[in-house]
């Protein structure tokens, strides 16, 4: 018969959390990366106020509510020419 040993329980569960997270997480870089490219794409180089809309409208799609300022600051980069690069962090608990 085997006891249970609930520190390695509890570091097997934070080690499944995490990667589930992360796999998630990745998704949603991917996801986002892909709105943000379109968007560079077709309006690279044209005044932000118009990418901003195709910014919120893309970002809608990707299921992605930017953090308030993003918006204008992306639209501003694209705009410039500068495509706008996601980079995901992994989660560590």
């Amino acid at each position: 018969m085997s006891s249970f040993n609930s520190g390695q329980f509890e570091r097997d569960l934070k080690k499944a959390v995490e990667k589930t997270a992360n796999e998630g997480m990745k998704k949603v870089g991917v996801s986002l990366q892909r709105a943000l490219d379109g968007v560079y794409r077709t309006y690279q180089g044209k005044p932000p106020s118009e990418i901003e809309a195709a910014l919120l409208s893309a970002l809608r799609r990707a299921d992605f509510t930017p953090a308030a300022g993003q918006i204008k600051s992306w639209a501003k980069a694209i705009s410039d020419g500068t495509r706008v690069k996601v980079d995901v962090q992994r989660v560590r608990l």
